[in-house]
Order: structure tokens, then sequence, then C-alpha cells
């Protein structure tokens, strides 16, 4: 029922009282009873709803990420697909996905947290990002979306298996292919768009991101890239916990490095006779990579390993153990020693790696019985997990 205001109950008031005047002086006119008109319900304005939810500091949220990937070149199409969750919570976020192209599958989890973003790459360790000295660090995807100022209502469409409002943005929205982990050099002419979906009441229903560019590959030649991705939001009601990993990484480099690598928070760095040295606290081992410049008869990746090689069994090491192993495009192979340095239980894993240019000599040393080797393994492979070469 609609309620009325004090004027119109006054106002009724006084002509019900001037009717019944009318009918005590014998008028023969019946004057009728007035009517009420129910006030219709107001339409909500969906995008500033949508809007308003979204930038609010205490959105929370969680979200499904699906979406696919394609480079096209020479007439060759290679897609891929694109799937995990992403979690908001307040100015935090989450976001675990697994790509899969080409028959190879690659997991990116990461964590924005106070400002601090720490990544991992299928499994390995959660390494602090660092921006650039003296450039503006890449907004997240979180912040970009506590940024939006102004969409429009494109009407109503089908999405999310459902009738949802699209809402589109009145003016471009800055997305840097970085903020989608999409960061390789050789990318250019990237062009980005986001579209978004809201419920019939302007709550969040979710927003897609595509993006195109032109990708250079490994041969010299140019590919036609696509992503895109949709997010659908599962719950909008439920508190979302978002808390900094555990034991994360940090990252080393050096500007004349022709390789960068991260190694866990606490430990200790030094440099002498072109060899990086990565050392716990506790001093019990050693992650180690020495550079070289190999001489004309050794710049191939056989060859390489084998002058390596020779030169550990000239130290008296004697293989315990061999596992190929690949870094990027080099294939190489991965040995143990045992008691190389004539420690009891001491266990060396050395791997010998040429990448056209330089020699890398790349060692873990560690106390391991008879039985721990397994975990001398993991640890090798964290550690490499987060090496790249930077030229």
């Amino acid at each position: 029922m609609t309620r009325l205001s004090t004027r119109s109950a006054a106002a009724l008031g006084a002509a019900l009282l001037f009717t019944a005047i009318l009918a005590g002086c014998g008028s023969p006119t019946a004057t009728p009873s007035p009517s009420l008109v129910p006030t219709p319900e107001a339409t909500p304005d969906v995008a500033q709803v949508f809007v308003a939810s979204m930038t609010s500091p205490d959105f929370q949220a969680v979200s499904d990420m699906s979406g696919t990937l394609s480079i096209q070149s020479e007439g060759i199409t290679i897609e891929g697909t694109i799937e995990g969750e992403y979690r908001f919570s307040g100015g935090d976020s989450a976001s675990s996905l697994t790509m899969t192209m080409a028959g190879v599958t690659q997991q990116q989890d990461e964590v924005s947290i106070d400002g601090a973003t720490y990544a991992s790459t299928d499994g390995g360790p959660y390494v602090l990002a660092e921006a650039d000295e003296g450039s503006d660090q890449t907004a997240t995807l979180n912040e970009i979306l506590a940024g939006l100022e102004s969409l429009r209502d494109a009407g109503a469409v089908e999405h999310y298996g459902r009738t949802v409002r699209e809402l589109k943005p009145t003016d471009p929205i800055d997305l840097d292919p970085a903020t989608l982990g999409l960061t390789d050099p050789s990318m250019a002419n990237a062009d980005v768009s986001m579209a978004f979906y809201a419920e019939t009441d302007g709550m969040p229903a979710g927003f897609s991101v595509a993006m195109t560019w032109t990708q250079g590959l490994d041969t010299g030649a140019l590919a036609d890239a696509e992503v895109v991705i949709d997010f659908e939001f599962t719950d909008l009601e439920s508190p979302v916990v978002i808390e900094p990993p555990e034991d994360t990484w940090v990252w080393w480099s050096a500007a004349d490095a022709p390789f960068m690598i991260a190694y866990p928070k606490g430990w200790s760095t030094d440099v002498a006779f072109g060899t990086l040295l990565i050392s716990p606290p506790d001093g019990a081992g050693f992650f180690s990579i020495s550079l070289s410049d190999p001489p004309p008869e050794q710049e191939s990746q056989e060859t390489f390993s084998a002058a390596s090689l020779a030169a550990m069994a000239s130290l008296g090491a004697t293989p315990s153990g061999t596992l190929p192993y690949e870094v990027e495009s080099i294939s190489s192979t991965l040995v143990a020693y045992r008691d190389a340095y004539a420690d009891t239980n001491s266990l060396v894993l050395h791997l010998p790696l040429f990448d056209g240019t330089y020699g890398y000599e790349i060692q873990l040393a560690a106390i391991a019985a008879p039985g721990e080797e397994g975990q001398v393994q993991d640890e090798f492979d964290a550690f490499m997990s987060t090496f790249a070469f930077t030229q």
C-alpha cells in the first residue's frame, strides 16, 4: 500500500469534509471518493549499481575463470585453453589458473596483498614481484576493477547460461598486457578490451577480457595471437580471506648478468670470479651459478657439457646418477655426485648449460643421507623454476 505524505493526507481530509457539508444541504450530486493509484516501482540503474558494487572497498567475491588462447602463423593455428579461479577481497586478490597449449600445461598462481604481489609457476616457490626501477608498476586486475567510473547498459544478452545485462565502458580502460601475465618483449600492437555483465538488479555477474597482439616467434616469423578470458562470479556473499604465501623468495638480477633467478628470503648472495653463490643462513650447503665464455671448441651444448663433466672428474668426483634436464629450449643432463667434496653424506647436483653465448655450470650442494636425494632434487627444481635467460 502506498503511504501518503502529511500534506496529501490533509488534502484528502478537507475534500471529505467538503463532501459531507454538501450532502447535508441536500445536494443531489454525489461526489465520488478519490481512488489511490499505486506508484510504479523504479527501474534500477543497472550500470550504476554494478559500478558501486565493484568499486566498494569491501567488495568480496569468488569467480571462475575460463578462456581460450590462439596463435596463427603461416596458415598454422595453435589453440589452447585457460581455466582457474580468481578471488577478490577488498584491495587484495588471489588467482590460480592452468593454461594448456599444444599439449603443454602450465600452472600459474598469484597473490596480491597489501600492495605486494607474489607469483608461483608450476608449483614452484612464490616469488615477490619487483617493479622495474624508474617505471610505473603494472596495475593489478583488482585495482583496475576498483577504478571503474562509468559504464553504459548495452542491453540484455545470453551469457553464463542465463539472461544478463551487458555493460560497456564509456571510456577506454587502460589495461596493460602484463596484468594478464603477458610480458614477452616480442609482443607488439596489443589491443585490449573489457566487457562487464550484471544481473537484472545490477549486482555483478562477471566480466571478460579480450586481447589481440602480434607475437614474435623464435624463427623470426610473426604470428597473430588472441586471448579471451571470461570471469563469472560464483559467490558474492561469503567472506574471502587472502593471506600472504609462506616461505617467499626474492629475485636476484644484475644489469650485466645474462640471467635472473630467485632465492629464498633470508638466504645470502655473493658474486666473485664469475660465480653467483647463494647460501642458507646455517651455511649448510649452497646453490651456485658459474658463468664462463667457453673457447670455440666448446661452443655447443654437447662439447661444453663434456668439458664441464671432465673438470668434475679431475676433482675426483664420481657420478652417482644422471637425469635428462631441460631449461627453456636447452636439453642437458643433471649429474649427481655423492661425497664429491669429501664430506660425509654430501650430495652435489651439477647441470652444465650452453645458451649459444655463455657456458653455465649450475650446482646445488647439500647434506643428504642416502634416501634423501629426492628432497635435494626438489630444492634444485625450485631454484630452476625461477631461472631465466635475459639476453
